[in-house]
């Protein structure tokens, strides 16, 4: 027959492995709310402009002059990045403001200045 001190003993190892699963538990659910949700359920702009639209762009720069990084904004935001060759755009220079279409999430053509 077991004395008091045991039974007491055997209910407080058997509560403090209780205590610490349930530790676990809580952090391993916890971190699974802590994921950080995608942009597009934030509110925040997407990584890639809409498949299909105009959109103003800035011309951040043309490297060695083979390619014009253009910049696509929206509502004063950068949303996305394209790369163009500037033989295709030969009259396109940094700084430049211009509006362009985007099908399929690429530019489909530059339509001209802002």
């Amino acid at each position: 027959m077991a004395t008091p001190s045991q039974n007491r003993r055997s209910v407080l190892k058997t509560i403090g492995g209780l205590a610490a699963g349930g530790t676990v538990v809580t952090t391993l659910s916890g971190s699974a709310v802590a994921q950080p949700e995608p942009e597009e359920k934030r509110g925040g702009k997407p990584e890639n402009p809409e498949d299909n639209g105009v959109y103003d762009a800035t011309v951040d720069r043309v490297v060695d002059g083979l390619h014009v990084v253009l910049l696509i904004e929206e509502d004063g935001q950068v949303i996305d990045q394209h790369v163009l060759d500037h033989e295709e755009y030969p009259d396109l220079n940094e700084r430049d403001q211009v509006r362009v279409l985007i099908r399929h999430g690429s530019v489909a053509r530059v339509l001209g200045e802002q």
